[in-house]
């Protein structure tokens, strides 16, 4: 008993002794910025060096590329010359949230905004429409469905159409029929951003990753851009997609145009005009996984085996699944629920997918891709570079 009374004082004293010797060490030597030696002017020169360095930085951090600067005589301003160079794609696709108006042929938009801000805004050149344009409804395996002459392009009259088209093949059950395969995409990622690139291009800053359903990850919503990378060692998708119909528009001829009467160059500067040549409906999802425990072709193999048959997979190929974090996102927005384990989730994902569903009536018509061509030369509209010149106050 004596003893570990001992030992006790002991260990109270040596804890003392601790907190009395580093209370007595010096506190750390924090010295101010050493005076500036020089003229008052040289220290303005700095002043304004420092201010404008922070302005190229800022400039950089958003992707823009610097082609010179000028000080103004006073030095008060400085103007910039820059770049931004806004990538496009062959499709772009359609995401629940993505900011839009309607999805039709012939819409005329602002190509500029779309290919900068993900945003599909009107484009007016203030002068008439050409009348007496060719639309074509076209089915997923590439049958002419309806070829016809329509006097305005406009939502309106592309829904009158892709009625009489429906009407044409015996009603909707039939043009269920005209689908395209099934088709299917296993590749890997490291940011959201990747997928959208490869599968479902959409530059929307938050378009995917913020809308995913997940089962292990409660705060979903937490605004984490696709650009971000996931912060896991592996990420494996599964995607999806069948077309069930094609609306566009027949701009094949060499003398077709938009409109009645050229439009004003100036405006292909700030805008480049374009227009909606085609827009797909149908279906498609995607099922991500993303691990630290397994690599990239252990979870690959998992996915593949699960394509087979999900009830075929090996005990490991389970535990994969099972211990990944999961999240799946629906063309149709997320109206199916999270499995209770990975395998479940995975096997649901894959019975909608294989067995084409939604097939209700009222989910036939979304729109999942679009294609955009400049009124410039009829080229799809797979990006630009913008020039910028701005005044920054010093």
């Amino acid at each position: 008993m004596q003893h570990r009374k001992f030992v006790k004082l002991c260990y109270i004293s040596a804890v003392l002794v601790s907190v009395f010797f580093n209370g007595c060490k010096k506190a750390p030597d924090v010295r101010p910025d050493p005076p500036f030696v020089g003229s008052a002017e040289d220290k303005k020169k700095l002043i304004i060096s420092k201010k404008i360095d922070s302005i190229k930085q800022s400039l950089v951090e958003q992707n823009f590329k610097i082609t010179s600067f000028e000080l103004s005589k006073d030095s008060t301003s400085v103007i910039f010359n820059y770049e931004n160079t806004a990538s496009g794609a062959a499709e772009f696709g359609i995401l629940n949230d993505s900011s839009s108006g309607d999805y039709y042929y012939g819409f005329s938009i602002n190509g500029r905004e779309l290919l900068e801000k993900n945003q599909l805004n009107y484009f007016n050149p203030k002068i008439p429409q050409n009348e007496n344009q060719i639309v074509i409804i076209k089915g997923g395996n590439g049958e002419i469905l309806n070829k016809t002459t329509i006097s305005r392009l406009a939502l309106s009259s592309m829904r009158v159409q892709i009625a009489e088209a429906r009407e044409s093949v015996g009603g909707s059950k039939e043009l269920s029929k005209k689908k395209g395969e099934i088709k299917y995409t296993i590749s890997t990622f490291n940011k959201y951003e990747d997928i959208k690139n490869e599968v479902l291009f959409n530059n929307y800053k938050y378009g995917l990753r913020y809308n995913m359903e997940s089962k292990e990850i409660k705060s979903i919503h937490n605004l984490i851009p696709d650009n971000q990378s996931i912060g896991f060692l592996s990420g494996v998708y599964l995607f999806y997609r069948q077309d069930s119909y094609t609306a566009l528009l027949d701009d094949s001829a060499p003398d077709w145009k938009l409109y009645d009467k050229e439009i004003d160059p100036s405006l292909f500067a700030d805008n480049t005009p374009a227009y909606m040549s085609e827009v797909t409906f149908g279906r498609y999802g995607l099922f991500a996984m993303e691990s630290d425990l397994y690599s990239n072709d252990q979870i690959k193999g998992a996915l593949n085996a699960a394509l087979k048959d999900t009830t075929s997979m090996t005990e490991l190929q389970k535990k994969i699944v099972n211990t990944s974090t999961i999240r799946a996102y629906y063309s149709l927005g997320n109206l199916f629920s999270i499995g209770s384990t990975g395998v479940e989730s995975l096997a649901n994902f894959l019975n909608i997918a294989k067995n084409n569903l939604p097939n209700a009536t009222q989910w036939a018509d979304q729109p999942t891709y679009f294609r955009v061509k400049s009124l410039k030369d009829k080229k799809l509209l797979t990006g630009g570079t913008y020039i910028y010149s701005k005044k920054f106050d010093l």
